[in-house]
């Protein structure tokens, strides 16, 4: 007799984990790693009218392909179409100290800093931001995104 209740169970976890997975397909946060991550099928997404995941992704198919500067500016364009995305954000600023542009690095850090002081303290603490902590600016981008995040 118990046998039987759990089939009632099992068949609805099975339903949960397919919807959950059918949600996160529909956002494009789930990928899978064929043809969503290949340039060429990206760059014919985008010639379209291409909504913020597929700039996202992308930008993250360009990081990988060691194309960070062409990564951070379709970062953000998926930033304006949509402003919220924390992930995005960061994004755009380790794809521009991939790229070595410092200078647009802290350009960027500082808008960030008055307008989403947060995520700038969070990013300034991320381990791939190492190269940069030589820079003299970085300790003064760090301080302030630090100090904006508290107020």
């Amino acid at each position: 007799m118990t046998q039987h209740a759990r089939k009632p169970a099992v068949a609805a976890l099975l339903l949960t984990l397919a919807a959950g997975a059918a949600a996160l397909a529909g956002t494009g946060q789930f990928r899978s790693g064929g043809a969503s991550k290949d340039l060429a099928s990206l760059e014919k997404r985008i010639a379209g009218h291409p909504d913020a995941a597929t700039w996202n992704a992308y930008g993250d198919a360009l990081r990988q392909a060691n194309r960070a500067g062409e990564a951070a500016e379709a970062y953000e364009r998926s930033l304006a179409l949509d402003p919220a995305n924390r992930a995005t954000k960061m994004n755009v600023a380790l794809a521009l100290a991939q790229a070595k542009r410092g200078d647009d690095f802290f350009a960027y850090v500082s808008r960030l800093t008055m307008t989403d002081p947060k995520t700038a303290a969070d990013l300034m603490n991320d381990p791939a931001l190492g190269p940069l902590h030589g820079d003299p600016r970085f300790r003064v981008a760090a301080d302030l995104a630090r100090a904006q995040a508290v107020d």
